[in-house]
């Protein structure tokens, strides 16, 4: 009986928003009799697909933590976006090394789409849009213009495959925002 209690226990805590419906004999003398554990949905102070916080304690914790965590993000793509064009002659030279076509052209739109992308993440107005304009960012640049396979000199080739690393998990913590409900919390979405 004490094993039951604690795998719905740990079933509760791991899956807390799943109907846990268990079933189960008890050995000895009591044959033929069955327990039966039936629940709703547990309700918790997590943040799931289909019903975003809504207040409590640990709602609060996990709000802040998620606008810390877009503040952090949506700040390191408008400072990127901001270097765009705060170093726009450089990084032109830079891209028309690795033989993009435009490359002032490319570089501004880079850092207008960085901005966009950025501003959106922070405020959290419209946030799949502006994931949609950093992947047409990240995309093309991880692999034109941090395409590490080509290059000669090692030590070149490492910074550039640590650039193209960088951006690759970037591109999956964006995927992952996708699934997250809207409006977002403590957001301009709202």
């Amino acid at each position: 009986m004490i094993y039951f209690f604690f795998a719905d226990l740990l079933l509760s805590v791991l899956f807390p928003t799943v109907l846990i419906n268990m079933s189960c004999r008890v050995p000895g003398g009591n044959k033929g009799k069955t327990y039966q554990a039936d629940r709703d949905i547990i309700r918790t102070e997590r943040i799931t697909r289909s019903e975003p916080h809504k207040g409590g304690t640990v709602g609060n914790i996990y709000s802040i933590a998620f606008l810390i965590g877009r503040i952090l993000i949506g700040g390191f793509f408008m400072s990127a976006g901001f270097n765009h064009f705060a170093r726009l002659k450089k990084m032109a030279g830079y891209a028309r090394v690795k033989g993009t076509p435009a490359p002032r052209l490319g570089v501004g739109g880079g850092g207008i789409l960085l901005l966009l992308g950025g501003a959106s993440l922070l405020l959290g107005f419209h946030p799949s849009i502006g994931v949609v304009l950093l992947l047409i960012f990240l995309l093309p640049t991880s692999f034109m213009i941090h395409n590490f396979r080509t290059i000669q000199d090692p030590q070149a080739k490492i910074a550039e495959m640590v650039q193209f690393q960088k951006n690759i998990a970037i591109l999956g913590l964006l995927l992952m925002t996708l699934l997250i409900p809207q409006p977002w919390p403590m957001s301009f979405g709202r």
